[in-house]
């Protein structure tokens, strides 16, 4: 699923607000539960995003590319990162605070639709991807 990819119009926007840099593979953006500081602009390279299960083991969620908006849904509220963010390859991300984001948003209000059908798409997604990840048996070789 594309659903947090931003609009080219919220995407050039967020890339005023701050300059790409470089972040090696491995880089963890942010961790599940962690305060949130802002959103990751990925403007190249990939992210695995995971959640935490009851077991305390990490599951995958998803995986996304260039153009995604990282940590949008907790800094819109102003709630903890939903996800840890892990970069699958070197990268070139921008980090917008979120102050910066929010006085974005208020001064592009024709973005702000933008924003909610990114939100509520990501929102509706969720659920059928954890109940698919939880539901996933193991194969055996019996």
């Amino acid at each position: 699923s594309e659903a947090f990819t931003g609009h080219p119009d919220l995407r050039a926007g967020f890339q005023t607000l701050a300059p790409a840099t470089f972040h090696p593979r491995g880089t963890v953006l942010f961790r599940q539960g962690d305060a949130t500081q802002g959103v990751y602009l990925l403007v190249q390279g990939r992210a695995n995003l995971s959640l935490k299960a009851d077991n305390n083991r990490s599951v995958t969620y998803r995986n996304v590319g260039p153009g995604y908006v990282l940590g949008l849904v907790g800094t819109i509220l102003n709630k903890t990162y939903l996800f840890t963010a892990e970069l699958l390859d070197d990268s070139q991300v921008a980090f917008i605070p979120s102050n910066e984001v929010v006085e974005f948003l208020r001064t592009h209000g024709d973005l702000c639709y933008e924003v909610v059908q990114m939100l509520g798409s990501e929102l509706v997604d969720l659920p059928k991807a954890v109940h698919k990840k939880a539901t996933r048996r193991k194969h055996t070789n019996a």
